[in-house]
């Protein structure tokens, strides 16, 4: 969880999933989710939520910090 990653392929399991912001070089590794527990289940850091630019669309997801919704201005939501 969180390893800094350029590709999905260098996520260790549980992890599955590169997040990178559009433009970045780097990301972190995390997984998909479809709610905060979920996130929860499969073992992201306690503080972490369901991230998400569309919380309908599972592509669109991922465990990470609340943060990154305030750090995006808007663009990016929570999901439940």
């Amino acid at each position: 969880w969180g390893q800094s990653c350029t590709d999905t392929s260098e996520c260790p399991s549980p992890t599955d999933f590169c997040v990178m912001a559009p433009g970045d070089a780097e990301g972190y590794c995390s997984t998909h989710c479809d709610s905060a527990q979920s996130c929860i289940n499969s073992g992201a850091p306690e503080a972490w939520a369901c991230v998400a630019v569309s919380c309908e669309t599972e592509a669109f997801t991922w465990c990470g910090e609340p943060s990154e919704v305030e750090e995006s201005g808007g663009f990016l939501k929570l999901c439940p």
